[in-house]
């Protein structure tokens, strides 16, 4: 995970391959992911797009046809949470996902063809934006590569949340590489954990503990999970970070007394 992990420290913004980073990504779910392969698959459905589109639109039109239809990339709406869908090998085999996953194809397989598409991390939905001086547009993979107004963006996070969106509340803030890939491991772990699969929910949170040491959410995430694996002193460890980076945090108290139990235990089960 050799280029995941320099991206996640911020050592590969300019010159890291956010392909094969996704591709790292999925090896939480699949070890032996060949991250060549992925690329090689990108590599196939850039070839197969048109290369006289004359402008941004035309470009946008020929790509949207190609993955959409030719391909036949499609939002997972049916299953959102198969950890599949966050994983770029397989999101190329299947051609299902989730919006990231989608948009790291999309973004990647512009890249290939060297036109410049941006990430576009919106809450609970993600979205590129095709960005050139004659022709820019919101691009919604996830349905098609369907052409969003800032406006309907503001609907769609609306619907995707189910909170009120206050219109020009929306920041459209282009997302880092690293940004990126810190969402897809989130999407995970919150996966992970809701399916009780918390030995991978310690994995993701080892590599973002890794990368950003004073990321106090995560030492308390992973405390919790080691602590439903039975790993008492790891759990106990890593609560009493979590205060130390947060000390005021408002169930201090309550943690302080969960680990005062904890020392009790730590010697019988470590």
């Amino acid at each position: 995970m050799n280029e995941l992990r320099r991206m996640l420290k911020g050592e590969a913004e300019e010159t890291g391959r956010l392909d094969i980073a996704a591709a790292e990504v999925a090896r939480l779910e699949f070890p032996n992911i060949d991250a060549e392969a992925v690329v090689r698959a990108l590599d196939r459905v850039a070839a197969a797009v048109p290369g006289d589109a004359a402008d941004g639109a035309e470009f946008v039109e020929a790509l949207n046809l190609v993955l959409f239809e030719h391909f036949g990339f499609a939002g997972n709406d049916a299953d959102y949470y198969d950890p599949r869908n966050s994983c770029l090998n397989e999101v190329l085999r299947r051609r299902v996902g989730i919006p990231i996953t989608l948009s790291v194809v999309y973004m990647e397989v512009a890249r290939r063809l060297s036109r410049t598409v941006y990430g576009i991390g919106l809450p609970g939905h993600f979205v590129v934006e095709y960005a050139e001086a004659e022709y820019s547009a919101f691009l919604d993979p996830f349905h098609g590569g369907q052409q969003l107004s800032p406006a309907e963006c503001e609907a769609l996070v609306a619907k995707r949340t189910g909170t009120i969106v206050e219109p020009g509340s929306l920041s459209f803030r282009r997302s880092s590489k690293r940004a990126i890939v810190v969402r897809m491991l989130q999407n995970l772990k919150g996966i992970y954990a809701n399916g009780k699969q918390w030995g991978k929910v310690v994995q993701v949170c080892n590599l973002l503990i890794e990368a950003d040491p004073a990321n106090a959410a995560e030492w308390r995430v992973r405390g919790a999970a080691n602590l439903q694996l039975k790993r008492y002193a790891a759990g106990k460890s890593d609560l009493e970070e979590y205060l130390r980076l947060a000390p005021h945090v408002s169930e201090a108290a309550l943690l302080r007394e969960q680990i005062a139990n904890l020392a009790k235990w730590a010697a019988q089960w470590n």
